[in-house]
């Protein structure tokens, strides 16, 4: 239906140090977004972020978008561009026993 709406995620893994900055097509989207705090992984110094976009679901199927990653202190920016392959919804029903 018109009114449905997709959710993509970006997810940044192995960086230190904090912070990271997370932008969904170069900050021309500003709206739907959720970015969760960085979780600190003990195991191997690094830190873990998760960003959220949510999209209406005739946005999903015409247009493109972007992740957008920058780490400052590695001068590091990473792009990564999320599209509809097969624009299929999927439905899923849970019944209990």
């Amino acid at each position: 239906s018109d009114s449905s709406q997709v959710s993509m995620g970006c997810l940044v893994t192995g960086y230190f140090p904090e912070p990271v900055t997370v932008q969904w097509n170069s900050g021309a989207i500003s709206t739907g977004i959720q970015t969760f705090p960085a979780v600190f992984d003990s195991s191997n110094s690094r830190y873990t972020l998760s960003s959220q976009l949510t999209v209406s679901a005739s946005s999903w199927k015409s247009e493109k978008f972007q992740c957008t990653v920058e780490h400052v202190a590695s001068s590091s920016t990473l792009h990564r561009e999320i599209r509809c392959k097969f624009c299929q919804v999927f439905l899923v029903c849970l019944h209990p026993p």
